[in-house]
């Protein structure tokens, strides 16, 4: 059934059908204005995960949490797949599938002239690939090169707050540091929340995203300096899915439930 607009210009609801354990059921769907506009709805976290193991994508994508999957050639070795465009143009295809709206994939080759080769491989994928590239003299050459070729560019290996100027003067969609190894090399999260302030002061539309946080408390930290995209590996993921007290109270509701007594479908 076709949506009716009201006088008021907002759409009326209407009743959409779905499918649970094979029962069909009708809900209505939520209002929304016409007049409605991007600017005055607030920034959305965005969430990857942190793998390409597939199995992985299948057990957390579903969730409609995450944005999508952040990948790099360290983690594809891990997953026993191999850096060539062909087989990412299936893994990128299994992510779409599962629900990703994008995926990170790091592109490879030393040269500039690799760079360039391999990230229009990968960007001609799909629309929804964001090709990493390492923040060396040649990757951001290169970087530059495929950005005004209107690749989806994420300049990766930040740092510093001066790296965050080479990738908002380049022009990039995203800047990506991993806080793992920034913490081991001596910095601290000061230093992430740093490369936020010259972002946001410059006014730029450049990305932070942040990547391999091992802990909720650094998640919780870094979101409350407005950081909103955040690559969180499994285990941080299983964490972030797991709170005793929630698990308790939902089985004792579940338990209240059944008791009632309780039926799923009237």
């Amino acid at each position: 059934m076709a949506s009716i607009h009201s006088s008021a210009g907002f759409l009326l609801p209407h009743r959409s059908r779905f499918l649970i354990n094979g029962r069909k059921l009708t809900a209505p769907i939520r209002a929304e204005s016409k007049d409605s506009t991007s600017s005055l709805q607030p920034k959305k976290l965005r969430l990857f995960i942190h793998s390409a193991e597939l199995e992985d994508w299948k057990k957390w994508l579903p969730t409609g949490v995450f944005h999508g999957v952040s990948t790099t050639p360290l983690l594809l070795q891990k997953a026993n797949v191999p850096c060539h465009p062909k087989r990412l143009t299936n893994l990128a295809a299994e992510a779409t599938k599962l629900g990703a709206k994008e995926m990170q994939i790091q592109a490879w080759g030393k040269t500039v002239d690799n760079y360039l080769s391999v990230g229009m491989d990968l960007a001609q994928i799909s629309s929804s690939v964001v090709v990493k590239v390492p923040t060396t003299t040649k990757g951001v050459e290169a970087a530059e090169k495929l950005a005004k070729q209107g690749v989806r560019i994420n300049l990766v290996g930040i740092y510093s707050v001066s790296q965050v100027l080479l990738a908002l003067a380049t022009g990039v969609e995203y800047a990506s540091t991993n806080c793992s190894r920034l913490l081991e090399s001596g910095k601290s999260k000061e230093d992430i929340k740093k490369m936020q302030v010259t972002i946001k002061n410059l006014g730029g539309t450049l990305k932070l995203l942040v990547e391999d946080l091992k802990s909720l408390g650094e998640m919780e930290d870094l979101t409350n300096c407005s950081i909103m995209s955040l690559a969180l590996p499994v285990p941080l993921i299983e964490q972030l899915f797991c709170d005793a007290n929630t698990e308790r109270e939902a089985a004792e509701q579940e338990l209240a439930a059944f008791k009632n007594p309780y039926r799923l479908f009237f």
